[in-house]
């Protein structure tokens, strides 16, 4: 079986919604569509097959798997940024 290597835009909607608490405010932030971060969230919860996220009327809050999966997103931007010297 072949790992799956998710898409970085779909890492940063995930990262997004669990620091902003909301597509709306993550897609503010990414300057996108509401719907391009629910489309982005959604196949990235299909391609692993899990739950990343327990959405809410306003607000979205990260699963276990969610969160464990946004935090390593946040650090391999991090290490990316710091090879790359980005800011």
């Amino acid at each position: 079986m072949r790992a799956y290597l998710p898409d970085l835009r779909q890492v940063r909607a995930l990262v997004a919604v669990v620091d902003e608490g909301s597509f709306s405010m993550a897609a503010r932030r990414l300057q996108v569509t509401q719907s391009a971060v629910s489309h982005s969230l959604r196949d990235l919860e299909q391609s692993y097959d899990c739950k990343l996220l327990s959405r809410g009327a306003r607000t979205s809050i990260p699963t276990e798997e969610g969160r464990i999966m946004a935090e390593r997103g946040r650090r391999a931007f991090q290490e990316l940024r710091s090879r790359l010297k980005i800011n």
